[in-house]
Formats: C-alpha cells, structure tokens, sequence
C-alpha cells in the first residue's frame, strides 16, 4: 500500500478524497489536509452509532455507499489508528483493487522546513481546535471564532496551542503503558505552587496568548496546593481554557470544586472500566455544575521503551511531524517545555540527558525561544518512543502493572 504524503498529495490530483475512521485522529488528519488546500469529502466508519452524525461539517456514513462509486474519481484515506489493519482487509475483501488506499499516518520523506503549509498543521490547527471547543459554549461563536482567525495570522504573535503542565508525579493507578511514566517515579511528587506559578507567568509574559493550558499528572486531583494555582491561572487572560484530565479516583474537595465551576474550566474524565466507577464524580460534578466530558471506548498509543532506537534522521522527522503529542502537548515540567510528556520524564527521570526543551525561567529570550520551539520540524526525542512510528501498537488503556488498582486509590 502506498503511504508516504508526497505519493499521496500526487494521487489525490482531481480525485475526491474518502476519510474512513471518524475518531480521534480525524482532527490530525483534516489539518494536515487543510494545509494542503484539501477538504474530506465523505466520511465514512464501521459504527453504526457515528452514521448520520456531523464531524468536520461532513455526515458520518455506512461504508456501503462505496460499493456505488467509481472508485476512478476516489482515494480512500484511513484515518483511524485502531481499526487500521482491520479497515485495510476489509476494503481489500470487499472492492478489490477499485481504490487507491493509504492509511494514517501518512511517511514524510523529504527533509523539511517549517512553511505556511506546516504553520497551519502544526500551529492553526491546533489552536483552533482549541477555540472551537471554547465557542461551543459562547452566544457570540461566530465573531469569536473570526478574532481567533485573525489572531493566528499576525505573523508577529506567538499562540501557544494546548500545553500540558505535569503539577504532580502522584498517581492513584500504576498504569503499565502510561505514556507519562508515573510508574518510574520511585519517589513520586508535587512541584512547588510557587514555581508552577512563577512558569505559567513566564510564559504568559512571553506570548500574545495560550490556547489551553491542562492540569496533568499523575493524578491532578491528588495534588495537594491545587487551590493555589487554579487561582493563579484563572486571573491570567491570555490563558483561554483550563483543563484536567482525570482517572476519576479522586473527589476534589469542596474549595476546588467551587474553583472548577468557572466557564474557563473544563474536566476530561479518562472511562477505565473494571477499574474505577467514574459516575461517583460525574455526579458530584452534575450537582455542582462543572463543566466535563467521560472519555469512552479509550485505547492509547504504546508509546514502548525507554530505550534509544537509532532511528534515522528522516524517519524521526517523520515520526514527529506526524505525532498528534508533538502538535498538542508540548508539554511543561520542572521548568522547562518539553516535546510531549513522554520526553519530559524521560529527563526527569534521568533516562536522557539531553532532548530539546526550552527554559522557562530564561526570560530575556523566552518569546524567541518559545516560537523557535513550536516551528521545529524534528526532534531527537521520536528515537526513545514509537508513537507515530511503524513501530506504534494501539493497546487496551489502564493495565495495571500488577494486574490490579493501586493501593492509595483512596487518598484524598
């Protein structure tokens, strides 16, 4: 099957393009085809739950239909990492050889610089992403949206899109394929408010706006100064949204729960069946009227060991142009920003000495620094991971690595 972008950009020449997966990924790959002035133009996916929904302005339909077009006038582009290989062998059983076929993600194999086209991909993308979900809730979506457009072309501002900002290294599961390495921490902490407070400033202080800033661990709830610094951000306006993600073990307390009922706030609920009953905190979120969303059906990306892989150069540029992470979770640790959480903990933990990062407490070049960071095309951190990669497994999210839920799933 022919999957690099350039074999791909030459055989969409004139046809339509057909996107078959309506998931996660589906954003990743509308933005990479929106750089290349290409539009989706049927969606299509197994679930007859998604058939007759709207994702990207397109209805969600049966895979049947294909059995009534051309397959002259159509290329078909696997945009789901979780069924991919069942997807292939499907197409392939049911209309052989009627279509040209790629799958996600798709080989870059030229060397590349940051252009207009990566600009969009890479940094409109993903911010917009972002401000939609924002204008979901806002009477004025329309003129919202329009600021936002006209704040992402002013070449002279820097807009930092979601960033994940690690408070703690405690965690109420010891999930064996956590891609932030929470099981590796021996002695697992929380950062002082005070410095967590002083980077967000930093950072506030160097760009013209940021995106989202998400409250991550471990397990953010577990951390003990939260109330300190959700106040912090909250005062900060260049920060449009606050998000946690949660494993759902944890019930914040009464002070915090306040401090989320802010429509800046939004709570992503990791569903991990068998493990943790997320309704015990919906329903507290219900009643206080905080803003939240149950991440359902999970499966994650093994992102694998910690090892070097000696990978090529051209196939770690690869790997990082087409790392959903590398997009929309830079993330902050300890001081620096990181490539993704992945790479943060790789340092942390002293795995790795030295990976791309950028200072946080090195203010008079932070604002260069920063939007040098966000233009990489490359990064040396892609050789300890296989996300993105040939090498990348879609698993079962939450194995625990004892077989069972850690001991202190009761804290508070």
């Amino acid at each position: 099957m022919l999957n690099t972008r350039k074999e791909f950009l030459k055989a969409v020449s004139g046809h339509k393009i057909i996107c078959f997966g309506a998931g996660r990924i589906l954003k990743q790959v509308s933005a990479f085809l929106r750089s290349e002035d290409l539009f989706i133009n049927m969606l299509l996916d197994n679930s007859e739950k998604k058939w007759g929904l709207c994702i990207e302005g397109l209805e969600i339909q049966s895979p049947d239909i294909l059995r009534e077009l051309d397959g002259d006038e159509y290329v078909i582009l696997i945009s789901s990492k979780n069924f991919a290989k069942e997807i292939e062998k499907q197409i392939h059983c049911s209309f052989p050889q009627k279509f040209l076929l790629f799958k996600w993600p798709l080989a870059v194999q030229e060397e590349q610089v940051f252009d207009d086209r990566l600009w969009w991909e890479r940094i409109y993308g993903a911010c917009m992403n972002v401000y939609k979900e924002i204008a979901e809730n806002r009477c004025d979506a329309e003129e919202y949206i329009k600021e936002k457009d006209r704040l992402l072309n002013d070449n002279e501002k820097v807009i930092i899109p979601r960033t994940p900002l690690m408070i703690t290294t405690r965690c109420s599961l010891r999930c064996k394929e956590c891609s932030n390495l929470m099981p590796y921490y021996s002695s697992p902490k929380d950062y002082s408010p005070d410095e967590i407070i002083q980077w967000i400033k930093n950072v506030c202080d160097a760009v013209d706006e940021w995106a989202c800033c998400e409250l991550v661990g471990g397990e953010p709830f577990l951390y003990r100064n939260l109330e300190k610094v959700l106040s912090y951000i909250l005062t900060q306006d260049k920060i449009q949204r606050i998000e946690f993600t949660t494993n759902a073990s944890i019930v914040p307390r009464t002070d915090i729960l306040k401090l989320l009922v802010n429509d800046k706030v939004f709570v992503k609920i990791s569903e991990y069946p068998g493990l943790i009953d997320y309704e015990k905190l919906a329903a507290v979120f219900r009643e206080y009227g905080v803003h939240y969303s149950v991440m359902e059906n999970m499966r994650w990306s093994r992102t694998g060991s910690l090892e070097k892989r000696n990978r090529k150069r051209q196939e770690l540029q690869s790997q990082y142009l087409n790392c959903g992470p590398a997009k929309m979770c830079k993330t902050i640790l300890n001081g620096k920003l990181h490539v993704c959480s992945k790479a943060a903990s790789l340092m942390e933990l002293g795995y790795v000495e030295h990976l791309e990062t950028v200072d946080l407490m090195d203010t008079a070049h932070l604002r260069e620094n920063i939007k040098e960071f966000l233009q990489m095309t490359f990064s040396s951190a892609c050789d300890y991971c296989d996300m993105a990669s040939e090498d990348e497994e879609i698993v079962e999210p939450a194995i625990q690595m004892d077989g069972t839920v850690s001991s202190n799933l009761e804290q508070s």
